[in-house]
């Protein structure tokens, strides 16, 4: 897997797609789209707010369950195509992060586009909680670099 640039905007996720990832068609089976949107959402985690799934998980006692996600197809990759997925922020909330996903074929032609709405807990106890200012900061942050109008609630 390649990463991107660091200073590159919006935040771009490459993967190769792998023969494991296809079908009998020998297309991408439609589930891995959503792997690959959620290698992808964990990457941004990572390298754009600082903090990745398992550590907020583990270090932070933080969970972020999506809650919500729409994924809509524009046409079928192949084992060796390489997916390029952006990630950019739709809204934030109080306890909520929505952020969309436009995957392309080596930044060229649509493959897939979609919605991942996240919730974020206490992970004991599995109840809302505010976006802490350790995640909320960066994310903002990241909005307004990529010239996005945040929505907030």
């Amino acid at each position: 897997m390649d990463t991107p640039s660091e200073n590159a905007l919006p935040y771009v996720y490459r993967r190769r797609v792998q023969w494991g990832d296809a079908d009998p068609a020998l297309i991408a089976y439609t589930a891995r789209f959503l792997d690959f949107a959620m290698d992808a959402v964990d990457s941004w985690f990572r390298d754009v707010v600082g903090v990745d799934w398992y550590a907020m998980n583990t270090r932070l006692g933080i969970g972020s369950p999506v809650v919500h996600l729409d994924l809509d197809f524009a046409a079928p990759l192949r084992p060796g195509d390489e997916l390029w997925l952006a990630v950019t922020v739709a809204r934030i909330g109080r306890s909520s992060l929505h952020l969309s996903l436009s995957g392309t074929l080596a930044g060229a032609r649509p493959v897939y586009s979609g919605t991942l709405v996240l919730a974020f807990v206490d992970r004991e106890s599995v109840r809302s909680i505010a976006v802490p200012p350790l995640i909320r900061e960066p994310i903002e942050r990241y909005a307004r670099d990529c010239g996005q109008a945040l929505a907030t609630q």
